[in-house]
């Protein structure tokens, strides 16, 4: 009876918690949680909306142009490694800061602009370089795309481009700076030069003493310290290690087959060009002529004031023709001229360029890869439900022993120089970043390495920064010292060289006194390289008059070097104008670009600017396949 009234009391009290939690938290938007709404939102600026919906079009659009391109499918997990995700989003909302700045100040495009633009549209176009409401139709078919999103796409482009000339428009390079860059820049000098190479040139003292080596041991303490380095036990998950484990059923991998069945049974193709004409005769005469070898279906489209491009339609499967050309394109097994036949657009001759045979992927020739892109996909979900509960583990006070003991994650030790030096996991950054940053003896949250991996680490003690002491490097300060007594020693040979030069004897006597065949260089630019020689050695040409002598050195030797002659940049010559008009444009453009781009900085980082849901994004791509 007591145990009873115990809990019951036990249950009311929970219950007043639980409702005084409800009334608390109702402002963080938990009560729509409880009345089962999800925001669509990803994220907003000002009164424009990022949603869930356009975030994963976006990224699906972004994932089918890198699979065509990549041959393969690429995977969610594939483009957050390289950041992806981060760039569409990015995108998205550089484009809702400008359509919120533009509505803010009342921008606005009418709807004659909004459908010249669509009609302007290059994929839109028919090969008379016209507007053709049936090709419209078939690209944004495969587009997936309807015709109000593209009206409000290009409806947000055209607003966004009003403003974005309001803002960085006539933004350009004055002249005066633009000859003084391609004065400096394209200044071309030609030289004589030689080297004198530390190895023959140099000399150095046989055997330095203690004293000697100390000091230069105490000069140069830098080159022969060891970092600050941690000592770290840590455990890890790699997902791509429970791939093994993943059991991906057979109508699994069959109902992936088929889902993917544009990509493993591609119809056989036809590269296309088409050519429409005013009338039938017209387009009969045309055949007859192309037949008798007198013109081709380029040459008349030329004729017209009409490019390659213009009328060709790249490859078609017979799907994708209208249904009078489906006979006479697919009819015939060679390439050639086909028609006339009658089109939306008139009489019209097809050129068939090329035959493109089926390409057929047989269930098991793509069941490899289809098991793998499943289990990759599984074991990444897998991976985050043991993530989930690492971080239940972690928050607990587990240690990294026992989480390896009780979870896949494995168990391992590192060192993590601070320099950056270290080797395997000590080379990722946020790896590194958090092992310099974590306490000593204390486990760190659960992170993600770059290439999302999961880890915990502790760090089981600090090295101190510390010089090493010249017994124990003595045989590499030795080396070190004598190299540096040869690099002087082969410095101060060159410097007499050069005096003698610059004295008034001629270059290559000189040089051949001391046994050395001197070289001919230029005329160069100060961005150009020099076979054999340094950067250091041409850029000090350039800080000399004519006759003038320069020693330069490197980790090798040093260099003697006279300048023979200078040929300065003529902004009058053609050449050159047809360059500095390239660079106007080029220059100007990257202003303008920055100018933007700051613009939409400052939009995004105002008071009322852009606001992110990570954990919706996060959402949104966890749902993605």
């Amino acid at each position: 009876m007591l145990g009873s009234m115990r809990f019951k009391a036990t249950n009311i009290l929970v219950w007043i918690i639980l409702v005084l939690l409800i009334f608390g938290l109702a402002g963080f938007g938990i009560s729509d949680m409880l009345r089962g709404g999800i925001s669509n939102e990803i994220g907003s600026i000002g009164d424009q909306k990022i949603t869930r919906e356009q975030y994963a079009n976006a990224m699906n659009a972004q994932l089918q142009r890198l699979s065509q391109r990549a041959g393969r499918q690429i995977t969610i997990a594939e483009a957050r490694q390289f950041g992806i995700d981060r760039a569409v989003l990015a995108e998205l909302a550089r484009r809702a800061a400008l359509d919120a700045e533009a509505e803010r100040l009342g921008i606005g495009a009418d709807m004659a602009t909004v459908q010249k633009r669509i009609s302007m549209i290059p994929e839109f176009q028919g090969p008379d370089g016209t507007f053709n409401a049936q090709q419209a139709r078939l690209v944004l078919q495969q587009s997936r795309m309807d015709e109000a999103d593209l009206r409000e796409d290009v409806g947000s482009e055209v607003k966004q481009n009003i403003l974005a000339a309001a803002v960085a428009s006539g933004i350009t390079a004055p002249q005066g700076l633009l000859q003084t860059i391609f004065a400096w820049r394209n200044e071309q000098r030609g030289f004589t030069w030689v080297k004198l190479p530390a190895n023959r040139f140099g000399e150095a003292p046989d055997a330095p003493d203690d004293a000697t080596l100390q000091a230069w041991h105490d000069e140069h303490s830098a080159d022969y310290t060891l970092p600050e380095t941690r000592e770290v036990t840590y455990a890890l998950l790699d997902p791509a290690k429970l791939t093994a484990d993943v059991d991906v059923p057979e109508d699994a991998l069959r109902a992936e087959y088929e889902r993917r069945a544009a990509q493993y049974d591609i119809p056989e193709r036809r590269s296309l060009s088409r050519l429409a004409f005013a009338s039938q005769a017209d387009a009969e005469a045309a055949k007859a002529a192309i037949d008798a070898g007198e013109t081709t279906l380029t040459a008349l489209a030329a004729e017209r004031g009409l490019e390659p491009s213009d009328i060709d339609l790249g490859e078609r499967a017979e799907t994708q023709l209208a249904a009078s050309a489906r006979g006479p394109v697919f009819g015939t097994d060679a390439p050639g001229v086909v028609g006339p036949v009658e089109t939306d657009l008139g009489p019209a001759l097809f050129e068939i360029s090329a035959i493109l045979a089926p390409q057929h992927t047989s269930f098991e020739d793509a069941r490899a890869e289809i098991h793998e892109a499943l289990a990759t996909r599984d074991a990444v979900e897998r991976a985050t439900g043991i993530a989930t509960e690492v971080e239940d583990l972690v928050a607990g006070g587990a240690t990294v022993e026992e989480i390896a003991q009780e979870t896949p994650f494995e168990l391992a030790t590192l060192e993590v120089p601070a320099d950056g030096s270290g080797t395997g996991l000590a080379t990722d950054t946020n790896f590194r970043q958090t092992a310099l940053g974590a306490q000593e003896k204390v486990e760190s949250d659960l992170t993600q390495t770059a290439d999302k991996r999961y880890f915990v680490l502790r760090v089981d003690s600090i090295r101190p920064e510390a010089v090493q002491p010249l017994d124990e490097v003595r045989d590499r300060v030795l080396a070190d010292w004598t190299a540096e007594q040869k690099r002087q020693s082969a410095h101060a040979a060159a410097q007499a060289l050069a005096d003698r030069i610059s004295g008034g004897e001629a270059f290559s006597r000189a040089a051949i006194s001391l046994g050395i065949t001197p070289g001919d260089a230029g005329p160069v630019t100060r961005s150009q390289q020099v076979e054999n020689l340094p950067a250091e050695a041409v850029s000090a040409v350039f800080t000399l008059d004519p006759n003038g002598v320069a020693v330069a050195d490197d980790d090798t030797g040093s260099y003697v070097l006279q300048l023979r002659n200078v040929t300065s940049f003529d902004p009058g010559a053609p050449q050159a104008q047809a360059m500095m008009t390239q660079a106007q444009t080029q220059i100007d453009q990257s202003m303008t670009e920055d100018v933007m781009q700051a613009y939409v900085y400052a939009l995004e980082n105002a008071e009322d600017g852009l606001r992110v849901d990570m954990n919706a994004v996060d959402t949104v791509l966890s749902q993605m396949r």
